[in-house]
């Protein structure tokens, strides 16, 4: 198991284009567009070997003088067969880079997720009860499920993001250099709240976003 706590950060996500080059050598340069947030990194000088437009990928994020993030280090990932929880269960999980976990059927999990570069999503009627720890550019996902009942930490790059109905309320939301926030998009409404805890901030998100339907809503 890689140590995603050792370098740079890795987000993941696929090649979106490829720019050829002028001189006619092989490209090097193009944009990535990272998973769930669907934001468009660019990269240039990078080894493509192997690599084409929709290729899952890894890499890491550089900000620049002007205070753009470009992608570095693009390299191809694979991807682990998913994880389905699909009954009810208490027990703690880790989701690492390559890793998704889906929560379905309706099952509840009840215990403690943490999120270090995977991603977890708990679809339509499903749960997760308990505290989300989410680091190392990994991703909660609420697409139609709820999640709450504990404590929400985002730090690193990490990303919250509910949609198609989904909801998120943890007693707390402490984001520390998170990467995104994210209620509600084109699949649905998302609902993101501490009501009655708080909602903090201590070194920032690189985005948040909340979509313009009348019904999402970050709440804190």
């Amino acid at each position: 198991m890689a140590n995603l706590n050792n370098g740079p950060i890795r987000y993941s996500g696929i090649i979106y284009s490829i720019t050829p080059d002028p001189t006619g050598a092989a490209p090097s340069a193009g944009e990535v567009q990272q998973d769930e947030t669907g934001d468009f990194f660019p990269f240039t000088g990078q080894n493509l070997t192997g690599l084409s437009v929709n290729s899952l990928v890894s890499f890491t994020l550089n900000v620049d003088r002007y205070g753009n993030s470009n992608a570095g280090f693009v390299t191809a990932l694979t991807m682990n067969p998913p994880q389905i929880i699909n009954t009810s269960q208490t027990e703690d999980i880790t989701a690492i880079l390559g890793d998704i976990i889906r929560i379905t059927n309706g099952a509840t999990l009840t215990g403690t997720v943490n999120i270090n570069g995977g991603k977890v999503v708990v679809e339509a009627n499903s749960a997760v009860n308990g505290a989300v720890n989410v680091t190392a550019g990994g991703i909660m996902v609420a697409k139609g499920g709820n999640v709450g009942g504990g404590m929400i930490n985002i730090n690193t790059g990490g990303s919250l993001k509910a949609v198609k109905g989904g909801s998120v309320s943890g007693s707390t939301i402490n984001i520390n250099q998170g990467g995104r926030m994210i209620a509600g998009d084109s699949t649905g409404t998302g609902n993101i709240s501490t009501t009655p805890g708080t909602l903090s901030f201590t070194g920032g998100l690189r985005g948040v976003s909340v979509a313009a339907d009348g019904t999402s809503s970050i709440i804190g």
